[in-house]
């Protein structure tokens, strides 16, 4: 038994073939609602989607929207606007829709439509890959002079405060917190954030942290981690170590492995109040790390005092201050030539 909410539309006259439509008075209805939702300006890419979807539920929503379309275009017609607006009646009675007349604007039936709907879908789901409405992440640049120190807290919370003659970078996503130490040193205060680890990259090795405070030392050729509270857990290329409160890891340039050892944790990060403290290191090793703090370079004249360990704190503030405690403490002399400061022996 025929459906009775559908009917049947013709061409009259025998102009044309009959056809047969096959939408109720409610599918237009819902067509002409589709139409008036379109015709908005300020209309969102939602509805295109919305739209495409009902279109694609059955043929006779496509009918139905066709039929809308032809009217609205020909709106001048008397024909056409009973058309539509007593569509409901003449499919009750099985009335004969009289041809439109060829429309004299270009006309976007439901196929153009569906095809414009599908290409704003498929730009949605790159957009929502690659998230071009989420705001610009921001990299912000952080350094000092040779001598100089700086105490920043970043956006989460974290205090880093940098050492001299140092550069990093910092970048605060929704996902991560990173910290790339270009070169120099750093200690951070780390502020909890279950969602966002924070890392730190110095000479390609990763330094995550998992809640705590520790100093971070790049050099040109050797990176040095000392954990003063809680864990930091550092990976390079296959290696990975953790590290607990009171120990350092050491790496060398072009090595993965890391090597591990305790540290007296009152003197990581002394160098923050002015003052380096060392035990029996050799003065070698000492005088390039005492230059990192002073324009005028200390230069060993003497070979034969480079063997010399010292053991003892060192002002960084004040480079005279601080030779002066040197020659106190070693069997040296210096002198101030050619812009630079000589170490000798006394003898």
């Amino acid at each position: 038994m025929p459906d009775r909410h559908k009917y049947h539309r013709s061409t009259n006259a025998g102009k044309n073939m009959n056809t047969q439509s096959n939408f109720s008075a409610d599918i237009l209805e819902e067509a002409q609602i589709w139409h008036a939702r379109l015709s908005d300006d300020q209309m969102g890419q939602n509805i295109w989607i919305d739209f495409t979807v009902w279109l694609e539920q059955s043929s006779s929503h496509a009918d139905a929207y066709d039929a809308v379309e032809l009217a609205m275009f020909e709106i001048s017609a008397p024909s056409a606007v009973e058309n539509v607006e007593h569509a409901a009646e003449l499919q009750a009675d099985h009335a004969t829709i009289l041809p439109f007349s060829k429309p004299k604007k270009k006309r976007l039936f439901y196929r153009e439509i569906a095809a414009i709907a599908a290409v704003l879908m498929v730009g949605l789901m790159v957009m929502s890959q690659i998230d071009i409405f989420a705001p610009q992440v921001e990299t912000v640049q952080y350094a000092t002079n040779i001598g100089g120190q700086r105490d920043v807290v970043l956006s989460d919370g974290t205090r880093v405060t940098l050492n001299t003659n140092t550069q990093l970078s910092v970048v605060m996503d929704k996902k991560s917190r990173r910290v790339n130490l270009e070169s120099g040193e750093a200690f951070f205060e780390i502020a909890k954030d279950q969602e966002r680890p924070f890392l730190v990259m110095a000479m390609g090795t990763q330094i995550t942290d998992i809640g705590t405070s520790f100093n971070v030392y790049a050099t040109e050729n050797r990176l040095q981690v000392s954990v003063v509270e809680g864990i930091v857990e550092l990976s390079a290329s296959t290696e990975k170590v953790r590290l607990t409160k009171g120990m350092t890891g050491t790496q060398f340039r072009g090595k993965p492995s890391f090597h591990v050892a305790s540290v007296d944790i009152d003197i990581i990060s002394t160098w923050r109040n002015g003052v380096l403290v060392y035990e029996d290191i050799p003065l070698s090793t000492l005088i390039p790390e005492i230059n990192r703090y002073f324009e005028t370079p200390i230069v060993i004249e003497d070979s034969n005092i480079s063997a010399l360990t010292f053991s003892g704190a060192l002002n960084i503030r004040d480079e005279h201050k601080m030779l002066r405690s040197l020659a106190a403490l070693l069997p040296i002399k210096t002198e101030e030539k050619n812009d630079q400061i000589l170490i000798s022996s006394q003898r």
